[in-house]
């Protein structure tokens, strides 16, 4: 029985060793990866650490985290509060994190006055890395989202929470985004013509690499030279009396103006376009054309009328099928 007992102890303080010695390495690694950060430009701080050692894996908490990146779009980001990062001990390339507290996110805007600001109440995700050590998927869940055109303003537009999901693989050049948002609500100052409550946001693109190191118009004007493109595997959009399904392209011209060309499916669009004519947007007489095209281009589906087109800009004009319906729509990038 004592030599049982006796290895059951040695078979114990080894595993608990090996354990330990795992977990060591894992945060040696952490700590690794801050300071290799800080040589691309982005600075890794907070107030505190601690570590929590458990049977499957080391959690390591930091206490106010704040990440630094000036020359990148996503400026800033840090949670007052703590940040959860959990890392397998037999999968290192799995890391899970959460946050305590409320999280802030600064990037750059088209506005050359400043950048736009987003506060999130809590998130929770997971991301994995391939084998190069080069991020491969990350997911996000978010909650209590609000977006910010000037900190600590009343928020433009805010939403109970969303998931979003994004991966890359290390051999392609382009990347894989997925946002799905629950009700999204508009601050009344703003104008809208379809109300201030978007029910519905689902938006899933390949898009190409763009690089983030510069200032928006070098940024698009990379991206356009190295022929950028975005491919929209779907867009479904509920906001008032509009509600699309959609999917196509999206690129840039030489003068970096949108080039959209999109596969639409529609409901309720008499009701849009009655919207739209009441606040000015279109012409009586643009409606009466459109009008004449959608009547040969509706279904019956689902027990509703919808209608199926092509929704394109080019050089500043919006058309539906054929037919011009918006001019002069032009993108400031500040």
């Amino acid at each position: 029985m004592k030599k049982i007992v006796m290895v059951l102890l040695i078979l114990g303080g080894g595993i608990w060793g090996g354990h330990f010695y795992l977990s060591s390495e894992l945060e040696k690694s952490f700590h690794h990866f801050v300071k290799t950060q800080e040589k691309v430009g982005t600075k890794i701080t907070y107030d505190s650490y601690h570590t929590k050692l458990g049977f499957l894996g080391l959690t390591i908490v930091l206490k106010n985290p704040s990440l630094v990146a000036e020359e990148s779009w996503i400026q800033k980001a840090s949670i007052e509060g703590d940040l959860y990062i959990k890392i397998a001990l037999l999968s290192s390339q799995n890391i899970q994190f959460s946050s305590k507290g409320i999280s802030h996110l600064s990037w750059k805007s088209p506005d050359p006055k400043g950048p736009l600001f987003a506060e999130f109440a809590s998130f929770t995700g997971h991301t994995s890395l391939n084998e190069y050590g080069r991020l491969y998927k990350t997911e996000v869940d978010f909650s209590g989202t609000k977006l910010f055109y000037k900190e600590r303003e009343e928020p433009l537009l805010r939403s109970e929470g969303g998931h979003l999901k994004f991966s890359k693989k290390h051999e392609k050049k382009k990347f894989k985004f997925h946002l799905k948002t629950k009700p999204i609500f508009i601050h009344k100052k703003l104008k809208t013509p379809f109300g201030n409550e978007v029910e519905l946001l689902d938006f899933k693109a390949f898009i190409s690499d763009i690089d983030q190191s510069s200032n928006f118009q070098a940024s698009l004007r990379d991206w356009y030279d190295s022929s950028g493109t975005m491919e929209i595997d779907h867009l479904k959009f509920k906001w008032g009396p509009l509600d699309i399904n959609s999917k196509g392209t999206f690129s840039l011209d030489e003068k970096l103006q949108p080039l959209i060309a999109l596969s639409a499916k529609v409901k309720n669009m008499n009701n849009v376009l009655k919207t739209l004519v009441a606040e000015k947007i279109i012409s009586k007489k643009s409606v009466t054309l459109v009008q004449l095209v959608l009547g040969a281009l509706s279904q019956m589906e689902e027990g509703e009328i919808q209608h199926k087109f092509a929704l394109t800009l080019q050089e500043g004009e919006l058309s539906l099928g054929p037919i011009p319906i918006i001019q002069g729509v032009k993108i400031d990038w500040g």
